[in-house]
């Protein structure tokens, strides 16, 4: 029987970031996993949990309070519609629609029905981020964050490239952390190797307090780094997100 209290939960999508969901979910206290979602029945199999081929099918089967969602990209919208209009909250991994519009209207049904929607921008979970979210006022008035976000391309079906599928957690990362929004973008984006879509961005960012953002993210380097320095008046915090420190 499933104590009270406990929140009950479908994946949908085991891919490489659905897997990882997977993982955390399951050992999380107070969470239940009910079943997984995923056309291949091989990773259904092989996955430990009840599964299902469609949504819709694992939504009446449990009953689910809420889905995780780490399909590829054009599959998201119409998975968050339907879990959205069955009544279950919704974790969607980011890119969590293929275009803008898409993405406002999965936001105005969830706020329509008074569904929880959440994007999956993970590293605002990162503990040197949310260390340096409480101590960053210990160095004043903030000047500049610089952002590096790099790595050899991943090869995986559901890249769409690297301003939409890195670019995005370090610009969130900002903004969470100073508390300010974005008021003005320059960027140059290439391709250098990979056919698919971008693999290299450079960017400067502009807040509503002044301060200056830079973003360094490309597919292009042989070792993988995950870095923000944030420079103030009074001193300089470094997060690795990798090794998720905060050094000052």
């Amino acid at each position: 029987m499933t104590p009270p209290g406990t929140h009950r939960g479908l994946v949908a999508g085991l891919g490489a970031m659905g897997s990882n969901h997977l993982r955390v979910l399951s050992s999380m206290d107070g969470v239940e996993v009910v079943g997984v979602i995923d056309p291949d029945a091989t990773r259904r199999d092989h996955a430990g949990f009840p599964g299902f081929s469609t949504l819709g099918e694992a939504l009446a089967a449990t009953g689910a309070g809420f889905v995780c969602l780490a399909a590829p990209v054009d599959e998201l919208p119409a998975l968050a519609t339907e879990a959205i209009e069955a009544g279950s909250a919704v974790l969607v991994e980011k890119p969590m629609a293929p275009d803008e519009d898409a993405a406002r209207a999965m936001i105005e049904l969830a706020e329509a029905r008074g569904v929880l929607l959440g994007v999956g921008l993970v590293e605002r979970c990162n503990p040197a981020v949310r260390a340096l979210r409480e101590r960053i006022e210990s160095i004043g008035r903030v000047y500049q964050l610089h952002a590096r976000r790099l790595s050899p391309f991943p090869n995986r079906d559901s890249m769409l490239g690297v301003a939409i599928d890195l670019a995005t957690h370090d610009i969130d990362v900002m903004r969470f952390v100073l508390g300010e929004d974005v008021d003005r973008v320059f960027a140059e984006t290439a391709q250098r190797r990979h056919e698919r879509a971008e693999d290299l961005l450079c960017s400067t960012l502009r807040f509503s307090g002044g301060q200056t953002g830079l973003l360094e993210v490309n597919w292009l380097t042989p070792t993988k780094v995950r870095q923000l320095t944030v420079t103030g008046e009074d001193g300089m915090f470094v997060v690795d997100y990798l090794t998720q420190d905060l050094s000052f």
